[in-house]
């Protein structure tokens, strides 16, 4: 039975709400909705790196972290005391799932069980992955046909994984890569930082690792963690990760949530995406001020901190078209979800939650 969530102090935005009745909005997702169940921040997971045999250690980690070091430097020391990149992505998923909170291994038989799971323990998580269902009739779902796409910086399965069991089949298609072929009758969930199932199947018991067949179901050659491939990703501008982004942004108008929208891949195809779209308004003969207005087409779900920081998120954002929806705290989240997908007035959240 679906939990109650609390309600926002404040309705969601009309222009939002417009958004999401004409089929317009799209998700974008980090690392805040997999956070509540165990899985790490960026800072937290290049620390459970360091722990690795033979590597620099937490303590070291912590201190250069503290230092001013940046993760993605500190996640280049780490891959360097690596073997090979497939040894280094499996110390990542290792990592990554080390204290995912549902010890089973998921699959028909304890979906139920997970998908409660997740309800009880992950609020943000199971109202996103509502958020991406749509009920037929009885026990029968279909992808929401108002969520256009997903963008997540994520690298992990958790909302694959959750919306599988929810909706008991697939209402994703994981794009992982260039490569991946599309579907007409699901979201396109783009994984843009890679992508790493929970555990692989190896090939025999007495194999050391997975094989690459295994591997195919996944895209651990293309993780964005280090240094050296952030500087990859900006050097190719008609690669998977920029080209889809653009793509995305100029197509949809994005309700980011779990985000700090510090990402720098990010910003930059927001800001390039604005002053694009600023540009082409003002050469049909809008104003400066009213194309900026217009441009400004995306959302991003914050938590309030103190009046000064929350003042400086604002502007920070605004300067990359996106507006903030600002809620006192991280359980206000499903109750805003909640609200957006029962705004268009067909759609109940008691039939997906």
């Amino acid at each position: 039975m679906a939990t109650s969530v609390r309600r926002p102090k404040n309705p969601v935005n009309l222009d939002l709400r417009k958004a999401y009745a004409d089929g317009h909005v799209a998700l974008g997702l980090g690392a805040g909705v997999s956070q509540a169940s165990g899985l790490p921040s960026w800072n937290e997971l290049v620390c459970r790196l360091a722990e690795a045999p033979h590597n620099i250690g937490r303590k070291s980690a912590q201190t250069l972290l503290d230092a001013g070091y940046d993760a993605t430097v500190l996640a280049t020391v780490l891959r360097r005391k690596a073997e090979s990149d497939d040894a280094f992505a499996d110390l990542v998923r290792e990592a990554l799932y080390k204290d995912f909170s549902f010890e089973e291994a998921v699959g028909k038989s304890n979906h139920r069980r997970f998908v409660e799971h997740i309800r009880n323990t992950n609020p943000t998580l199971h109202a996103v992955g509502s958020m991406c269902g749509s009920l037929i009739e009885g026990e029968r779902f279909r992808p929401n046909p108002r969520i256009r796409a997903v963008m997540t910086l994520n690298i992990d399965a958790l909302l694959e994984m959750y919306t599988r069991a929810r909706f008991r089949g697939r209402v994703l298609r994981t794009v992982e890569r260039a490569a991946a072929s599309a579907s007409s009758s699901k979201i396109h969930s783009y994984h843009l930082h890679g992508y790493l199932v929970r555990k692989l199947a190896s090939p025999s018991p007495e194999a050391a690792s997975p094989s690459r067949e295994a591997r195919s179901q996944e895209a651990d050659d293309r993780l964005v963690l280090t240094e050296q491939q952030y500087f990859d990703v900006v050097a190719n501008a008609n690669g998977f990760v920029n080209y889809t982004m653009l793509y995305l942004l100029r197509e949809y108008r994005f309700l980011f949530v779990g985000l700090s929208m510090r990402d720098p891949n990010l910003r930059r195809a927001l800001h390039l995406s604005f002053t694009e779209r600023i540009r082409e308004l003002e050469a049909e003969g809008e104003t400066t001020a009213m194309a900026t207005s217009r441009a400004a087409r995306h959302w991003a779900i914050m938590v309030r901190r103190d009046a000064e920081i929350d003042a400086a998120t604002t502007i920070l954002l605004e300067v990359i078209g996106v507006k903030p929806l600002w809620v006192e705290a991280y359980p206000d989240i499903p109750a805003l979800l909640q609200s957006l997908y029962e705004s268009a007035g067909d759609q109940r959240w008691a039939d997906v939650a």
